[in-house]
């Protein structure tokens, strides 16, 4: 993923971002959101800049470019003066009715270059089919505008909590639900595994988040056995899907929240 915003020959590769007519299966009210139109709004009024575009794949030709399609946005501050972890803004689209217009908040970490999506802590906006584009974005952008530093302080509690072994290997179990089937008995402890050294360095919530986060997206054979049939199974494909991808994120950053929770009175106490 670049380090740099997108231009706009960069975005025209991707005719998605421009189609205004709606797949044929829509009805006559449905109202097509150009997507292109959000993004130079929110570059040109609130200095969000494009840095990646992903458009899921579809073998009907008839939905090739109107399909669910995500935009990732990073603050014009943190492009110029890069932190380990900046604020991203994710859009995402569908002319196709797969998927509603939305904006939600999340993380990039450029040390291994992840992108997390933040869970139910943090409101996903949906934008409306109808009614004035600025005025609708106005009111999202405040909203966000006020979650960045939140985030931002969340990030720093996060990487502050550390984990004992046993904390952690509760967190890949309860993780490696969110990717594989109750049938498929993961080894979880896998999911465990730094990929980089930036990761070995600590057990804090948020390192430790990231490495299963890294583990699970993209595994480097993760073993286990099937249940139901008793034979050993191995993997290591990647996940593709734009929405499973969002929603293995969201849902590990709950995981990430709620351990948290309990342990946050026991930090606190610490610190006292």
């Amino acid at each position: 993923m670049s380090k740099l915003p997108l231009s706009e020959t960069e975005l025209m590769n991707y005719p998605v971002l421009y189609q205004t007519d709606p797949h044929e299966d829509a009805s006559e009210k449905y109202s097509v959101i150009k997507t292109i139109d959000v993004i130079k709004e929110l570059r040109d009024k609130y200095n969000w800049y494009p840095t990646s575009v992903q458009v899921a794949h579809t073998d009907d030709e008839k939905r090739k470019d109107k399909t669910v399609h995500c935009i990732r946005l990073k603050k014009f501050e943190d492009l110029i003066s890069q932190k380990e972890n900046v604020v991203e803004l994710l859009i995402f689209n569908s002319l196709d009715r797969t998927k509603i217009f939305s904006i939600s908040i999340g993380v990039y970490r450029y040390v291994c270059e992840n992108s997390l999506v933040c869970g139910d802590t943090y409101e996903k906006f949906t934008l409306k089919h109808i009614g004035n584009l600025d005025e609708n974005l106005a009111g999202i952008i405040q909203k966000i505008a006020e979650y960045k530093p939140q985030l931002e302080e969340k990030i720093k509690a996060f990487s502050s909590l550390i984990l004992n072994e046993q904390e952690m290997d509760t967190f890949a179990k309860l993780s490696a639900s969110l990717r594989w089937e109750s049938h498929l008995d993961v080894d979880y402890q896998k999911l465990l595994i730094p990929k980089i050294d930036a990761d070995k360095r600590d057990t804090s919530l948020y390192t430790v988040m990231n490495v299963i986060q890294n583990n699970i997206l993209k595994p480097d054979s993760i073993t286990g056995i099937n249940t139901n049939t008793g034979r050993k199974f191995s993997t290591s494909r990647e996940i593709s899907s734009l929405t499973k991808d969002y929603e293995i994120n969201s849902n590990l950053w709950n995981l990430a929240e709620r351990i948290y929770q309990i342990k946050q009175p026991e930090a606190q106490a610490l610190v006292a």
